[in-house]
């Protein structure tokens, strides 16, 4: 059985940590990259949340194609995760100026892609 319910709020606690991760970026205290640094763990946890309970309820279809989407935009958010993190450690918050917000920008416009997309698959399950 397809616990929409629990993706959902799976997605929507991935919807929550992008949004106090960007809340963090503009601050300028001290406090702002230990913040991050904990945030960042916290977003990856509920990335391999989400997709412990995407991938039975997506294999579960039986869709090939459904299958090789979902895998593929997944494949995606965390590839552009791991870039933007690797690129922009935590330490050198404030550093980057328009290059770092373009690649907050780039993750941002991931996370935002997986999530509706996921969205709209769980509709159609």
């Amino acid at each position: 059985m397809i616990d929409k319910r629990a993706i959902a709020q799976a997605l929507d606690g991935l919807e929550a940590l992008h949004a106090e991760i960007a809340a963090i970026t503009a601050r300028t205290d001290e406090n702002r990259k230990r913040e991050l640094v904990e945030k960042r763990r916290a977003l990856s946890t509920q990335l391999g949340t989400v997709a412990a309970l995407a991938d039975g309820a997506i294999m579960a279809t039986g869709d090939a194609e459904l299958t090789l989407a979902y895998r593929s935009r997944l494949s995606n958010l965390r590839s552009k995760m791991a870039m933007h993190q690797a690129d922009w450690p935590a330490v050198r918050l404030g550093e980057g100026g328009e290059a770092f917000r373009a690649s907050a920008r780039r993750m941002r416009e991931a996370n935002r892609d997986f999530i509706a997309w996921m969205r709209a698959a769980l509709d159609g399950l």
